[in-house]
This record gives C-alpha cells, structure tokens and sequence, in this order.
C-alpha cells in the first residue's frame, strides 16, 4: 500500500511547482516525509509583482533539525532561479 504524499505545494505556477517537485533538497525532504511525521507545505502568493514562499512544518517530528539545511538550501535554489 502506498503512502499518501504528505508534501503539499499550493501555488498556480506549473513552472514554480514543478521546481518545486523536482528540486533537489525537497526530493530529500520528501523522503524525511514519507518516514515520520514531517507534513510539510510549501505556499507561492504573487502580490503586487512580488512572489512570497513560505515553507511551513511542525516542529513536532522527531529529526525537525535535520530538515532545516535542506530548507535553506531550497529557497537558495529559488532565489537564484526566479530572483530579481
């Protein structure tokens, strides 16, 4: 039986969520979720012109710190992508 996918990406780019889905470190969260109790989401608004990610999780998992690393170098990732 497969494990529900408990990685959640809302945003209305197709070209940001597939950067999402394919990016390295969140290959390597997704696999931290898959494990334990990690069910992170990502949130992509555009306001204004402006883009916001935020990259939400419960501290309640039991190798919260480990995932803080491969977050950072997410939103690197990111900025050099789609940054001014």
């Amino acid at each position: 039986m497969r494990k529900k996918d408990r990685f959640k990406i809302q945003t209305a780019s197709n070209d940001i969520k597939s950067f999402i889905r394919t990016n390295e470190s969140v290959t390597g969260l997704r696999e931290t979720a898959k494990m334990d109790v990690f069910e992170p989401t990502v949130i992509g608004l555009n306001t204004d012109g402006k883009y916001q990610l935020t990259f939400e999780y419960s501290l309640q998992f039991n190798d919260w710190p480990d995932a803080i690393i491969p977050i950072v170098n997410f939103y690197k990732a990111f900025i050099d992508k789609y940054g001014d």
